[in-house]
């Protein structure tokens, strides 16, 4: 999926109904966004998550300047396919945050805690929080079901000169 693309002068935001989501999520300017997420879709791209979502919860469709919003953020005003918002938003596609739905981008209100084949990024009091939030025992590892279970490191066989 090409998640990648040019931002409209207009940037036409809705908000991305799932209820499911939407009864288990975390707000976006909540601790948990700040120190389990952040890590993850990196600064640019949470600051843009904090700054869209609260609108789409408030307003469930509406538009807005691109070029303010990224000026605002601090990213330029460029809206192109490369430009600083456009790969924010693409990362908050990759990420399941945001959708294209045509021309309309789709942000979700709340966002769920971070899934199982992320975890294994997060480090230190990220992953302490994380673990304290959803009430796993600390330390937890949480393998995908289709990966093979972790093996211990092997020691190196040596052959030749000893």
């Amino acid at each position: 999926m090409e998640y990648l693309r040019a931002v409209p002068d207009r940037l036409q935001l809705r908000a991305w109904e799932d209820p499911t989501v939407d009864s288990e999520g975390f707000d976006p300017l909540s601790a948990y966004v700040e120190f389990c997420w952040l890590p993850l879709l990196g600064p640019t791209a949470t600051m843009l998550y904090q700054r869209l979502g609260p609108l789409v919860t408030a307003k469930r469709q509406f538009s807005l300047d691109a070029r303010e919003l990224s000026s605002c953020l601090g990213l330029g005003s460029g809206l192109g396919r490369n430009s600083l918002l456009a790969k924010a938003i693409a990362r908050l596609c990759r990420f399941g945050v945001t959708r294209w739905g045509g021309e309309m981008l789709e942000v979700r209100r709340v966002i769920v805690a971070v899934p199982p084949r992320h975890l294994g990024r997060l480090h230190g009091s990220a992953r302490l929080i994380h673990d304290d939030t959803v009430g796993l025992p600390p330390g937890t590892i949480i393998r995908s079901p289709h990966r093979p279970p972790l093996e211990p490191p092997r020691r190196p066989q040596y052959v030749g000169y000893l």
